[in-house]
């Protein structure tokens, strides 16, 4: 066994960095400010960007055929797609493991994704890769494309805003109330027996004209006919509202359930319109406040929501640091056809 002299000499007469450093304080101070220094140094002139353009090399493709199922589209779009695609020159060869193309085919699109080589000038090869695609759009089977490019993958988000409506005021729902029970007092009056009546009664934001539900309220009154719900129809409508009072000897919850089974069977929806609030039943004048509270709906239709967003979206457009403004959730106006078989 050694003993502790032959130790402490074997200490002593090894060297390293450590050991010169603790037996060398002055040494190590000035080395530790010379590379503090150094790193500030460095770091203050390292490139920075909070959010650093980073070039997306990768673009998808979509045609779209509807009604076809996805092998009559994988073989008479897709192909035509991928060949068309591979003669480019700017692609990006892989080895066996990856691909520079990957489809994807569904019922009624062909989807292709396009990898391009790296270091390859992006906006050139997609320009040319989008001139070769419309190409070839007149020889898609008929009903298929336009075929659209799309190569957007790199842009993200800095600031997302949401547009939503409130819910309508108090003083708002007094004044409809006020409104929808002056209407039906009006029509009820010049009825010899007020007993056994009821309305009911749809609301809709003020910039809503009311005769866009007079077709769908027509039908109801006939459907209610047909089933002996009510007789002695009269349509009521004023700013805001629209409903149809009636004689009846069905409660609350059995015309509530009738309206209901109604707009699934015969108008295919919820409601009587996308910005309509929830049908109420009115038997008198008192309890129309407290009937609108429960059903409230919406102060802004989608319309003024679509024109909200689009000012905001044309103001942001002038901002230089903004590039892409896009939209999301807006509702399309569509027209429904309902006819019998």
């Amino acid at each position: 066994m050694p003993t502790d002299h032959k130790i402490q000499q074997e200490i002593e007469s090894k060297h390293n960095i450590a050991r010169f450093c603790v037996e060398n304080t002055h040494v190590s101070w000035a080395l530790f400010v010379a590379v503090f220094l150094w790193g500030f140094y460095g770091y203050q002139q390292m490139p920075k960007s909070k959010d650093p353009d980073i070039p997306v090399r990768i673009a998808m493709v979509a045609t779209p055929w509807p009604g076809h199922d996805a092998m009559e589209i994988e073989e008479l779009v897709t192909r035509q797609v991928e060949q068309k695609i591979a003669e480019n020159q700017f692609l990006y060869h892989p080895d066996a493991r990856s691909f520079s193309m990957k489809s994807l085919t569904l019922p009624g699109i062909s989807l292709v994704q396009v990898q391009l080589a790296p270091g390859t000038d992006r906006d050139k090869a997609f320009n040319e890769l989008g001139l070769n695609l419309n190409s070839i759009n007149d020889q898609l089977p008929e009903g298929a494309g336009p075929i659209s490019l799309n190569t957007a993958f790199g842009d993200t988000a800095a600031v997302m805003l949401a547009v939503a409506s409130p819910k309508a005021g108090s003083v708002e729902i007094a004044l409809r109330a006020q409104d929808i029970g002056r209407a039906i007092e009006d029509i009820r009056g010049n009825k010899s027996a007020q007993v056994g009546r009821a309305a009911v009664v749809v609301a809709v934001p003020l910039a809503v004209d009311p005769g866009v539900l007079n077709a769908g309220f027509l039908l109801f009154r006939s459907w209610l006919d047909t089933r002996g719900l009510g007789s002695d129809f009269e349509l009521l409508r004023g700013a805001g509202y629209i409903g149809i009072d009636f004689a009846t000897t069905a409660d609350d919850a059995g015309l509530l359930d009738a309206t209901e089974q109604f707009l699934y069977q015969r108008l295919g929806g919820d409601r009587f319109y996308p910005d309509a609030w929830r049908p109420i039943v009115v038997r008198d004048a008192a309890g129309i406040e407290a009937r609108l509270t429960t059903a409230v709906g919406d102060k802004y239709s989608y319309r003024q929501l679509d024109d909200f967003s689009s000012a905001i979206a044309a103001n942001l457009k002038t901002v230089p640091q903004v590039s892409r403004v896009l939209r999301s959730g807006v509702l399309n106006q569509q027209v429904n056809l309902t006819y019998s078989q």
